[in-house]
Formats: C-alpha cells, sequence, structure tokens
C-alpha cells in the first residue's frame, strides 16, 4: 500500500479516536488492578496475576502512545513536505524516535516487574 497523505490523516484520525478510548479505560483498569493488589494477600497467585495485569496496562499504554507518536511524525511530514523538505524529515524523525522510546519504556515497565 503506498502511502499518501490521505490515508495517512485517515489513519490518524481513526487511531486518536483509539487512543483517546485507551487514555480513558486503561488508567481506570490500572487503578482498580492496583487496588486489588493492594489488598490481596501476598501469598495468593492472584497478587502476582493482578501485578501483570497492572504491568499490562501500563506497557499497552505506552505502546499506544508510540504509535500515536509516529502517526503524528507522518502527519508532521505530510504537512511540511511541500514547504521545506528538512522540516518534513525533522518532525518525521521527532515523531517516530518518542514513538520508539515511548514502546520501549513501556516494555521495560514489564521487564521491571518481572
Amino acid at each position: 500500500m503506498h502511502l499518501t497523505k490521505s490515508n495517512v490523516e485517515h489513519g490518524f484520525r481513526s487511531y486518536r479516536r483509539f487512543f483517546v478510548a485507551c487514555l480513558r479505560w486503561c488508567p481506570l483498569a490500572a487503578l482498580v488492578f492496583v487496588v486489588s493488589y493492594v489488598f490481596t494477600p501476598r501469598s495468593y497467585p492472584a497478587s502476582t496475576v493482578l501485578l501483570w495485569l497492572f504491568g499490562f496496562c501500563v506497557t499497552f499504554l505506552f505502546v499506544v502512545a508510540g504509535g500515536y507518536s509516529a502517526f503524528t511524525g507522518l502527519s508532521l511530514f505530510y504537512s511540511r513536505y511541500h514547504r521545506t523538505l528538512a522540516g518534513a524529515i525533522c518532525g518525521l524523525l521527532a515523531g517516530l524516535l518518542f514513538g520508539a522510546f515511548s514502546a520501549v519504556l513501556g516494555i521495560g515497565v514489564l521487564f521491571a516487574l518481572r
């Protein structure tokens, strides 16, 4: 599939709706898992499961934010491409680098909980 400005903008709008839904429900789910973890005795296997579910929620949120940043970088690239190529490449690289950093940071949460 060839990436065009209209395809990128349509994907960005669709992903934005998904990102807003994730921003609404992932922190709420993570809060429920943390509160449940606090009140569960450590000797039960459920405490480990709740801790992993919390980590998964946080990781999922960071990975989704990384994807949103990558889409933002692509959108910046196509909006600046006809004005200055250097600005377009800087926008693309900034979005992709922050997206990769955010995704790696989210995956690091799971390794920290291990």
